[in-house]
């Protein structure tokens, strides 16, 4: 430092810093899946999590150890910020450094000369690119207006082409079909915005029903080991919260009772079910439904087992072939060019 011979430490954002530190179960870290961009056979193979921290913009990165693979996993990349490539080393310009926004599906990061594609991320981080502005590649709004932009005037072109790849009628396609057509659209889109449209306008099916019984069995289990009994006063909270007396509440206020109540069930788990209930447009969770299925007293189900989503090891979501099967490609053009032409 030019200004003493004993440089000092730089300040610390401290309101971000108590902003964004983990708060209860809401961890505020970003984790996203990558690989080496290299053509070494090897490399190619190994996968790792880098974890970006929003409380003081700080970046790691961990190898998940793979066995009779040759390469001792582990630590990567100590935590650190980390400045972007091709910056003047002795300029008098401030330093730029990675930063959230800079983090997306699809991207190509130079973490001091190591070179990551990032192909995944967690469902926090989707979630949270998603509700949070400033993230332009999670934003369904700045992503439907580049589709219709890059549309122009071909908008009964672009329906005819959805509809071809549907030929029982039925207004859905696989997520395959929609990456591929997506592509044709907008050869430029990246994975995180296909992702980001095909979460939103994502299709029920028979399979997620399914799935929807194995998450109640998951909850209850989740309970009855931590012999959980509050049901009742989870009741009458809920309805002293009801003003209307409609049986409906918002999403984050139930999750805020469940929290109060200290209901054991990880955040994650809590939200899944929290979506199960959804009863309107809204948002709004018919509590009284949600608290019936969690009661393993008086509706009992079958086990099941399950592991918190906090594993050090995690290997990605499969956001695209697991979580979200079919899309309502329908409503998709419906939003992008309007409900005018939609019966032709």
């Amino acid at each position: 430092s030019c200004m003493g011979l004993l440089p000092k430490p730089p300040k610390r954002d401290f309101i971000k810093f108590m902003e964004k530190d983990r708060r209860g179960l809401d961890s505020n870290v970003l984790r996203f899946l990558a690989r080496m961009n290299t053509t070494k056979p090897i490399d190619q193979e190994r996968r790792f999590i880098i974890s970006y921290y929003l409380s003081d913009d700080t970046i790691s990165v961990f190898e998940p150890p793979v066995r009779n693979s040759g390469i001792i996993g582990g630590k990567f990349l100590e935590r650190s910020r980390i400045k972007k490539p091709n910056q003047q080393p002795y300029s008098t310009d401030m330093s730029q450094y990675y930063l959230s926004n800079d983090l997306f599906v699809g991207a190509c990061v130079n973490f001091n000369s190591h070179i990551f594609v990032l192909i995944d991320a967690d469902e926090y981080a989707f979630r949270y690119m998603e509700q949070n502005p400033g993230y332009s590649k999670a934003n369904i709004n700045a992503i439907l207006q580049k589709l219709v932009s890059a549309v122009g005037s071909n908008q009964d072109e672009i329906r005819s082409f959805f509809m071809k790849n549907d030929p029982n009628g039925l207004g859905c396609l696989g997520y395959d079909q929609l990456v591929s057509l997506l592509r044709q659209v907008d050869p430029n889109i990246s994975d995180q915005e296909i992702m980001t449209v095909a979460r939103h306008y994502s299709q029920r099916t028979q399979e997620d029903a399914i799935d929807s019984q194995k998450l109640v069995a998951i909850v209850q289990e989740q309970l009855r080991k931590r012999n959980y009994e509050g049901f009742g006063k989870l009741l009458e909270d809920c309805m002293q919260n009801d003003k209307d007396k409609q049986g409906l509440l918002d999403g984050e206020i139930v999750r805020t009772i469940f929290r109060a109540h200290n209901v054991p069930l990880p955040d994650d788990l809590l939200r899944a079910a929290l979506s199960m209930s959804v009863a309107t447009e809204k948002g709004e969770v018919a509590y009284k439904n949600l608290i019936s299925q969690m009661n393993w007293r008086d509706c009992p189900v079958p086990p099941m087992q399950y592991e918190p989503s906090s594993d050090p090891n995690w290997v990605g979501t499969q956001q695209g072939k697991g979580s979200v099967s079919m899309i309502n490609y329908q409503n998709l053009l419906d939003d992008c060019f309007g409900k005018g032409k939609s019966s032709s």
